[in-house]
């Protein structure tokens, strides 16, 4: 099998590098408790279905956590934000007496998505912790130079993009046979503060 990750860099330490969990053993870590994690919560719903499952990372402290959003609880959310983006645009225009040029350009205010797409605000936010906190050291490591500094985080950054894509392809065959999956389920992951990025849409 190729090997994905470890690519070698020069501005890296070596010697910090020998610290690190090897990335094929956290991907199957990360794997067999995502999957427990996924098992347990579709056996447990009742008149619901798991419809995001989405990794949230902010590897150069050490965290990386799996969230999972249900139907019932991602269209209420999507219903009360679209609400609130409706309400505040069509104040603006017909109460606050807006000419049409201003009218034209608020239409963009409204965003609204069929779906909750913040782990935060998921039905199980965070259900998992899955980080290592050998990260935060490695990232944080004074062996770096100074002015490669990002080198860290982009290797952290880089590798776990790989780990995702990887481990979500695993998932979604390991669960075909779950109940409680609706369809389309997404499947994706974000860095911390960063927009979410769905990789797959399965329709299990």
């Amino acid at each position: 099998m190729s090997n994905y990750y470890e690519h070698p860099n020069k501005f890296l330490d070596p010697q910090a590098l020998a610290l690190l969990t090897p990335w094929s053993e956290v991907e199957d870590i990360v794997f067999d408790e995502s999957l427990e994690a996924l098992e347990q919560i579709s056996a447990q719903l009742v008149d619901d279905q798991i419809c995001y499952v989405m990794f949230d990372a902010n590897p150069g402290f050490g965290g990386l956590w799996l969230s999972i959003d249900t139907r019932s609880n991602s269209i209420a959310f999507a219903r009360e934000w679209l609400q609130r983006d409706v309400e505040k645009v069509k104040k603006a225009n017909l109460e606050y007496g807006k000419d049409w040029n201003q009218a034209a350009a608020s239409t963009g205010l409204i965003g609204g998505l069929p779906f909750c797409n913040w782990p935060s605000d998921f039905k199980f936010p965070c259900f998992v912790d899955l980080g290592f906190n050998e990260w935060a050291h490695f990232a944080a490591n004074e062996g770096f130079q100074e002015k490669h500094y990002d080198f860290a985080n982009k290797y952290l950054n880089g590798n776990l993009v790989i780990l995702f894509w990887r481990v979500i392809e695993r998932l979604i065959q390991a669960t075909e046979k779950f109940p409680n999956f609706y369809a389309p389920c997404l499947w994706g992951y974000c860095f911390h503060d960063d927009p979410p990025k769905i990789i797959q849409m399965t329709s299990l």
